[in-house]
């Protein structure tokens, strides 16, 4: 299973975007995919339990009729009383997990985030809070393809640990100062992670994807100029460019619409950034 872990330190650069296409377009390659929500916003969390709610693939939703006080009825999914709980990201950290990560499709499960990920961001046995996790990692290896795991810009023990599970750590940034910041703080944290902790030895800077590009502002073009003068084939060379319909495709992926496949340039950007990540991570 290759694992990829989505970051910058600064947020609004579209690392939730990003991890979402990754994983909808590796599931087009009918790859298994394992999706894990480190980021306590929950937004990629959220896609999938909305997909799971309307597709009921995990089979732990049920459609029922509530009174809606006018003499009718509306319906309400929630969960069946029943069902087995799926894997939350703080089961990952239990000596003695046996829940399993949830399926929303054929190809895609996820382990989401919950309010008790507060405590293991505060935990100060991180060595062992990383021991635990690799070991409940380790036991899904042959069940995946691909994991991705979305992160959080505050550097706490989620990043850490994220970046101690994974392979490669894709970096996607805007052309603005403050995103650059973010960008250099989580490529500094990969290599304490690798170098100085020593908890992840094969852990590389996969890429640098430029995202939310207004090609018109000067500022931006500079910015990213710099960026690939610095950091050279680091930077991915497809590019995602400011358009509204990519940063609102949270449950469907933004080459789909009600008609079928797009070939919009949206389409066609998210596509191509997500084959060069393929390409650089070996999948």
């Amino acid at each position: 299973m290759k694992k990829i872990v989505i970051g910058n330190q600064k947020g609004g650069v579209a690392k939730t975007t990003l991890a979402r296409h990754l994983v909808w377009a590796a599931a087009e390659r009918k790859l298994r995919v394992l999706v894990i929500d480190f980021d306590p916003q929950r937004n990629i969390s959220d896609t999938w339990v909305e997909i799971d709610q309307e597709t009921n693939f995990s089979g732990t939703w049920e459609t029922v009729q509530e009174p809606d006080g006018q003499g009718g009825t509306y319906p309400v999914v929630r969960k069946v009383a029943k069902a087995a709980p799926g894997l939350s990201v703080s089961g990952l950290f239990k000596k003695d997990n046996r829940a399993k990560p949830l399926k929303c499709s054929e190809f895609i499960s996820y382990i989401e985030a919950d309010p008790m990920m507060v405590e293991i961001n505060h935990d100060k046995r991180l060595s062992s809070l990383v021991e635990v996790a690799l070991k409940n990692i380790a036991a899904l290896e042959d069940d995946f393809d691909l994991c991705v795991i979305d992160t959080s810009p505050a550097v706490m023990n989620l990043l850490v640990i994220a970046l101690s599970i994974c392979d490669s750590a894709i970096a996607p940034c805007v052309p603005d100062s403050d995103a650059v910041k973010g960008l250099m703080g989580f490529i500094s944290n990969v290599g304490l992670t690798r170098d100085q902790l020593g908890l992840n030895h094969r852990i590389t800077a996969g890429a640098i994807v430029i995202t939310r590009y207004i090609t018109s502002w000067a500022a931006q073009r500079s910015i990213v100029g710099q960026l690939r003068e610095a950091f050279g084939a680091l930077v991915l060379d497809a590019e995602l460019y400011e358009r509204a319909v990519t940063q609102t495709a949270k449950n469907r992926a933004v080459w789909l619409t009600d008609r079928g496949e797009s070939t919009s340039a949206a389409a066609r950007e998210m596509r191509a950034v997500c084959a060069g990540i393929f390409e650089r991570v070996g999948i």
